[in-house]
């Protein structure tokens, strides 16, 4: 169980998990900010990198990787890095995000693309242009994150080499596409 609350002007979350109660200021006075920052609060609670204890096996861990990708059916690349084909599994909804400060490229996930680059703004000092948009849940963020982790610069933050150009174009055009054909 998640969820958000107001606390004076501040937003706070809360979540329970194995029967403990969880609280943390998501620090903003604005309810959609506040949400952003409780599905990031969530997958930081989820990262089996972040706990102490392994919550699963390497063979789950493995499976999970190519279902991260399932979402995306039929693009030639998402194909290629994982060998899955999509089955009838149902991911969380939202936009994984392509935004360039001109020297990196951030890979990352929101509801609003747009939104979340106003607030990306707030804390860069370089001009932020958002690359583009595809439809995806955490998973395809995270599975991008793996597949691209030899040009990681730093946390979501991604060298854009020619090949990582060519294959972050393919896959926003390829979902251009599939748009335009629905």
């Amino acid at each position: 169980m998640a969820n958000i609350y107001k606390r004076g002007q501040r937003w706070w979350g809360r979540v329970q998990r194995n029967g403990r109660d969880y609280r943390e200021s998501l620090k903003t006075t604005s309810q959609s900010i506040a949400r952003q920052r409780l599905i990031e609060w969530l997958d930081r609670l989820d990262d089996p990198d972040c706990s102490k204890e392994a919550r699963k096996t390497y063979r789950e861990v493995a499976g999970d990787t190519a279902r991260w990708f399932a979402d995306m059916p039929g693009h030639p690349v998402v194909n290629k890095i994982t060998g899955y084909n999509r089955s009838n599994i149902t991911l969380a909804e939202g936009l994984v995000y392509f935004v360039s400060d001109g020297r990196a490229v951030k890979i990352g996930w929101a509801l609003d693309g747009k939104e979340r680059v106003k607030i990306l703004q707030i804390g860069n000092s370089g001009t932020l242009n958002l690359l583009g948009t595809i439809k995806g849940s955490r998973g395809l963020e995270r599975g991008l994150h793996k597949h691209f982790k030899r040009n990681r610069l730093r946390g979501e933050w991604f060298k854009p080499t020619k090949r990582f150009v060519e294959v972050i174009t393919s896959i926003i055009e390829f979902e251009n596409a599939a748009e335009r054909e629905r």
